[in-house]
């Protein structure tokens, strides 16, 4: 099963090939890649390495970890996650009990409580919405 790395702090002239060329002296590489902005095409300056085993992976990272490549110490860890890479903030917030779409009681519209039968237009206060059918200053006809 193949393990997957993220390579930080790469220069900005790293490219894939250099990539695979790293890392290949340390086990078998399946891809390599380094991240690109949709904009400009320029380097975002960290990548991605599939090495073929964990002990490949294992070997590259006590090798090239905190090690230079043209004048950047290069940050290598193994992601626990190949078919996503770690969010920077922290773990993703769970979405709700098994079962149970969205993030709060109720499903996916909230806790709100279910629509009347003529749809949208008679919510949670009544057929008048919020404001009672008068304008503003309570002059006017009302509905």
């Amino acid at each position: 099963m193949s393990k997957r790395l993220r390579v930080g702090n790469l220069h900005p002239q790293v490219g894939d090939a250099e990539l695979i060329e790293l890392f290949s002296a340390h086990g078998a590489v399946g891809n390599a890649w380094v991240v690109l902005d949709r904009e400009t095409r320029e380097s975002r300056r960290f990548g991605f390495v599939d090495m073929a085993t964990e002990e490949d992976a294992r070997a590259a990272i006590a090798a090239l970890d905190r090690k230079p490549l043209m004048g950047q110490i290069l940050h290598v860890e193994l992601l626990t996650d190949p078919g996503r890479p770690p969010s920077p903030w922290g773990r993703p917030r769970p979405m709700g009990p098994p079962g149970r779409p969205g993030n709060f009681p109720g499903g996916p519209r909230g806790g709100f409580p279910p629509r009347g039968p003529g749809g949208p237009r008679f919510g949670p206060r009544g057929p008048g919405g919020f404001g009672g059918g008068r304008p503003p200053g309570g002059r006017g006809p009302s509905r």
